[in-house]
């Protein structure tokens, strides 16, 4: 099983193919006209499974809203996450640590 996750811009996302211990491959994409077709190209030369490996998406509004939009539309399983919420549970966990 692989895991995609995406940080997401006005313009843009880069997207990294982590296989549970490393990233094995990253590549950053324009959201131009298309990018859907390309996008899912590479994951199936990344051997991303569409419809049963996820793909995670950070959270920035508007921006990842569109995304996600068309990353359904070709079928991924996706799981879009709020930054803020890890670093609120790191800085608690640090501090339990601590």
């Amino acid at each position: 099983m692989k895991t995609v996750g995406m940080d997401v811009s006005s313009e843009s996302f880069t997207a990294a193919v982590f296989d549970g211990s490393r990233v094995v491959a990253s590549k950053s994409f324009s959201l131009r006209p298309g990018w859907q077709k390309r996008f899912v190209t590479w994951c199936t030369q990344q051997e991303v499974a569409v419809g049963s490996d996820w793909v995670v998406v950070e959270n920035t509004s508007a921006y990842s809203a569109a995304l996600c939009c068309g990353l359904q539309e070709t079928g991924f399983r996706l799981s879009v996450v709020n930054s803020c919420a890890f670093g609120c549970a790191r800085r608690t966990r640090w501090m339990r640590l601590g």
